[in-house]
C-alpha cells in the first residue's frame, strides 16, 4: 500500500508554493528539527550544532523503513492519503522554527515533511529538487560535522 501513499504524497507536493516567513533570528529560535537519512547521520547532526546552538530543544527524524528506532519515521507513518501520524504527527507537533535537512538527496516522504512545515525556515545541501523546499542550500563537501557547521555559519551571515 505504500504507493497509495506515495499517490497522494506526489499530488501534494506538485502544489508546492512559497511562504511569506516572519524574519529569523538565532534569538528567536526556540526549536529546532532535524531531518536526516539515517540515524548515525542524524546523531551526527545534533551533535554538530548542539555546541552552536546551545541549548535549544532539538528533534529529529530519519527515513528509516523497518528500522526500530524512535527516531525512524516511514510510509507507515502517514496514512493513505498522506495524513501525518504517529512520530511524523509529533515532529510536526513540534513547530520547529529552524529545520536542517542533512540529506543530499531527500525521498519523497522526507520532502513531504518540509511541505507539512512551510512556516519554518529550512536549511540544508543543495540539490535542484530541493529549490522549492529549502530557504538556504549550500554545497556538500567536506565531512557531515564539518558541512553542518558551513550551513550554520552561512545561516547566521544571513539571519
Amino acid at each position: 500500500m505504500k504507493w497509495i501513499t506515495e499517490y497522494f504524497i506526489k499530488k501534494a507536493l506538485k502544489k508546492v508554493s512559497q511562504t511569506n516567513k516572519a524574519q529569523l533570528s538565532l534569538e528567536h529560535i526556540h526549536h529546532i528539527g532535524v531531518i536526516a537519512p539515517s540515524l548515525v547521520e542524524l546523531n551526527e547532526t545534533i551533535e554538530a550544532i548542539t555546541p552552536i546552538v546551545g541549548q535549544k530543544a532539538i528533534t529529529g527524524l530519519f527515513y528509516g523503513e523497518g528500522s526500530e528506532a524512535k527516531e525512524a519515521f516511514s510510509y507507515k507513518d502517514f496514512s493513505f492519503t498522506g495524513k501525518p501520524k504517529n512520530s511524523v504527527a509529533e515532529f510536526i507537533q513540534h513547530r520547529s522554527d529552524l529545520i536542517i535537512v542533512s540529506a543530499e538527496k531527500l525521498n519523497i516522504f522526507s520532502l513531504y515533511l518540509l511541505y507539512l512545515n512551510p512556516q519554518s525556515y529550512t536549511v540544508g545541501f543543495y540539490d535542484q529538487s530541493h529549490a522549492p523546499y529549502l530557504d538556504l542550500m549550500v554545497s556538500k563537501e567536506m565531512d557531515q560535522k564539518q558541512n553542518i557547521e558551513n550551513l550554520l555559519k552561512y545561516l547566521k551571515q544571513v539571519i
